[in-house]
């Protein structure tokens, strides 16, 4: 475990490898100000053209449309990062404000605590680099996946030939470069995906609300799509607000992202999705299927991921990870 500085600094230094004079754009709020006011130290060592938002500062919360500065700042910025708390609502507001990046290299933050700068953004980078990498590599043209776990967890998974496989390495030098931060992961879009799923985190506004999830929540995947149902576990208000959550878009209960995370540096749930889904393990996502990226012929407005530890995973038949760990 490191400090606060130091993760401020990996973050900036080696993941965005931020130059002298180049433009950064920074996206906070009040409710992640310590990491905002550190991101900002980091970034103004490295160059003096900073710009920092504060997102309580462009309108009330959650925010329900893109504020015109910040997709002018997007479009004009080398750099960029979004390191603000997760709030139920704002995920459109973050998709637009990605789609205004028309150059910049982005660090994806939402949902950042000091803790996870100390934790996952002290991460050694070049080992997950290297671990991301080669799983890209193994997954380059697999057709199917199994996945189970002790806790009952058993599903499967077709892949699309033409949809694309992304590598997220932590490290965003390259024009137009973007992920999570923390990082650690390889993912893509599920052709089909159906069976029986156990979690115990979910995403976006859920992680930061409930935390980690006990008991787990259960539900089935019938064709792709999440049976609502069979929804059962955790609290009635999560099992609620779940059910609301992916009924808010037509493809909402839809799989849209099957991923593997890649960060050695981390072995236990800390309640927040940033971090969380990067733990070596599975996680699949409903809704949205970063068709941008994977090439995935759907979109939705809204994109919930679910994390399982201790997989078991197959991918063509060859065994891949045993218990969340892999054996490539």
């Amino acid at each position: 475990m490191g400090t606060l500085e130091q993760g401020a600094r990996n973050a900036i230094r080696t993941c965005m490898a931020v130059k002298p004079g180049e433009r950064v754009v920074l996206v906070t709020d009040r409710i992640a100000a310590e990491v905002g006011d550190a991101l900002e130290r980091a970034a103004r060592e490295a160059t003096p053209a900073v710009t920092r938002y504060v997102l309580e500062e462009l309108g009330p919360r959650p925010l329900r449309e893109l504020p015109k500065e910040l997709a002018d700042a997007a479009a004009s910025a080398d750099v960029s990062l979004w390191a603000a708390a997760s709030v139920k609502g704002e995920l459109p507001v973050r998709m637009a404000y990605r789609k205004h990046l028309s150059r910049a290299r982005h660090g994806h933050m939402p949902g950042i605590t000091r803790e996870l700068m100390e934790q996952g953004m002290c991460a050694d980078y070049d080992a997950v680099a290297d671990l991301t990498l080669r799983l890209h590599r193994r997954l380059q043209g697999v057709r199917h996946a199994r996945v189970t776990n002790p806790n009952g967890t058993d599903f499967e998974v077709v892949f699309h030939p033409s949809w694309k496989w992304l590598p997220d390495t932590g490290k965003f030098h390259a024009l137009g470069d973007w992920g999570n931060l923390p990082a650690g992961e390889v993912y893509t879009a599920p052709a089909w995906l159906h069976g029986r799923i156990v979690t115990n985190l979910l995403g976006d506004f859920f992680s930061e609300k409930y935390k980690e999830l006990v008991p787990p929540l259960r539900f089935d995947v019938f064709d792709n799509r999440i049976v609502l149902d069979s929804i059962e576990g955790a609290t009635p208000e999560v099992v609620r607000e779940f059910k609301e959550y992916l009924a808010s878009d037509p493809m909402g209960a839809r799989a849209g992202e099957f991923a593997m995370g890649t960060n050695l540096g981390l072995s236990r749930l800390v309640g927040n999705l940033l971090q969380d889904e990067k733990i070596p393990g599975v996680h699949v996502a409903f809704g949205h299927p970063y068709n941008e990226q994977t090439g995935a012929p759907w979109t939705a407005r809204t994109h919930v991921d679910v994390v399982i530890l201790d997989t078991d995973v197959w991918i063509d038949g060859e065994q891949v990870q045993a218990r969340g760990r892999y054996l490539l």
